[in-house]
């Protein structure tokens, strides 16, 4: 796990791995408490935000202007 990883919440999202191990509910509660939108880098790839409450989630696929 990269240092990345740690800093949103224990988890890397982009990792196959982290899923077959079952949904890491506890990173996803401690994202929605800690850093709700949070950058995720990936790598030598373009990262992407990682957004974990649904008022959110609902904000940012509405206003695509400002999120693409």
């Amino acid at each position: 796990m990269s240092a990345d990883a740690i800093s949103i919440g224990g988890v890397d999202l982009t990792d196959p791995d982290t899923y077959l191990r079952g949904m890491p509910y506890g990173a996803f509660r401690r994202l929605r408490e800690q850093a709700p939108v949070a950058w995720h880098p990936y790598g030598d790839k373009p990262g992407f935000w990682a957004l974990t409450c649904y008022d959110d989630i609902q904000a940012v696929s509405r206003d695509s202007q400002t999120w693409s």
